[in-house]
């Protein structure tokens, strides 16, 4: 993951960090380069739950309901054809 942006409701923002700022009432984490195996998402009834994917942007609430969890893992194309082969049998 290279970069988070979010609106804050409360508690929780980071204390320290150097690549934290605001922008238009948005909070932005920036050069994270953090690998995560699996994402975990649970989707709210907020509008605007956006993953960006390379230059391909998906909203959340167009590939599930609110409050349902979505798992995004990485991996090849080899990967995905194992996992859907698999999910055939």
């Amino acid at each position: 993951m290279d970069k988070t942006i979010f609106e804050s409701y409360g508690a929780g923002l980071p204390l320290e960090t150097r690549n934290f700022s605001s922008e238009n009432g948005k909070f932005i984490l920036d050069d994270m380069n953090i690998k995560i195996k699996d994402l975990r998402v649970r989707v709210s009834r907020t509008p605007g739950q956006i993953i960006k994917i390379g230059e391909k942007k998906y909203d959340l609430q167009e590939v599930s309901r609110p409050g349902e969890l979505i798992i995004l893992k990485s991996g090849t194309l080899y990967d995905l054809l194992k996992y859907l082969v698999a999910s055939r049998l």
